[in-house]
């Protein structure tokens, strides 16, 4: 259990629930958090933003009153992402330190 707690990918996902969590309860009406500052959304809301309102809508406190279940998704695997980038570049700093 330790090991997952240092791992960024763990702690990524954590965020994103947290994020989406406040975005559901009303708290990011513009969905600053949960599109604005994430690249991937946002890239996503740019060029996709029929196929990712085409899900199954969930209501929420926002001034929309739904969003569909593809963002909170898309943030979830976006964070993930992150994370994995994070890992990769933690391994790649430590193999440099021993050598």
């Amino acid at each position: 259990m330790k090991k997952l707690q240092k791992s960024f990918v763990f702690w990524g996902i954590v965020i994103s629930l947290i994020i989406i969590l406040l975005y559901h309860l009303g708290f990011d009406a513009n969905a600053s958090l949960l599109i604005g500052f994430n690249p991937i959304l946002l890239f996503l809301q740019r060029n996709f933003l029929d196929s990712m309102n085409s899900g199954y809508q969930i209501t929420n406190q926002t001034s929309n009153g739904s969003i569909s279940i593809y963002w909170y998704l898309a943030s979830v695997i976006s964070f993930m992402i992150y994370g994995l980038l994070l890992e990769v570049i933690r391994k790649m700093l430590r193999k440099n330190k021993a050598s």
